[in-house]
């Protein structure tokens, strides 16, 4: 059983660990307009339907539409009816949509790329594995209400 100053050790040294600002880049195209884009970038054509976007991010397509909605407003995408089908909406990546998921793609390796060239692979992979492991370790002592978040 974990002492009492080891309980309080690595509760005061952990935040150390965090990268709050990689951690932010990555979670930013992994989430609304950053995982939409990332979606649409890989799709063929850059164009899915929005029910395909709704399903891949797990929301209600009512939330998908509030969301694009924010992304026609910024010029990232183009809405338009499926021709087989006009009850389906294709939304498309705009050429600036096209243009800033590229941007964002980019950024995103560059970071990891700058972490791989200071540390180098075998840290990283061992890095990823041991949080993997934390992260499970943490996720069993979650009271059930909590695992569903």
């Amino acid at each position: 059983m974990a002492t009492k100053e080891q309980v309080e050790f690595i509760m005061n040294e952990f935040p150390k660990a965090h990268p709050v600002n990689f951690f932010r880049i990555i979670n930013d195209a992994n989430a609304g307009i950053g995982f939409a884009m990332k979606l649409l970038y890989a799709a063929e054509g850059n164009r899915l339907s929005a029910g395909a976007i709704s399903d891949a991010m797990g929301v209600s397509t009512a939330r998908v539409a509030v969301l694009l909605k924010k992304m026609e407003n910024k010029g990232l995408i183009v809405r338009e009816s499926d021709e087989a089908d006009a009850r389906v909406t294709i939304v498309r990546l705009s050429e600036k949509g096209i243009d800033t998921a590229r941007a964002m793609r980019e950024k995103i390796l560059d970071h990891i790329s700058g972490v791989i060239d200071k540390l180098g692979m075998e840290k990283l992979e061992q890095f990823i594995a041991l949080s993997v492991e934390v992260k499970e370790a943490m996720e069993e002592r979650l009271p059930p209400e909590a695992k569903t978040l």
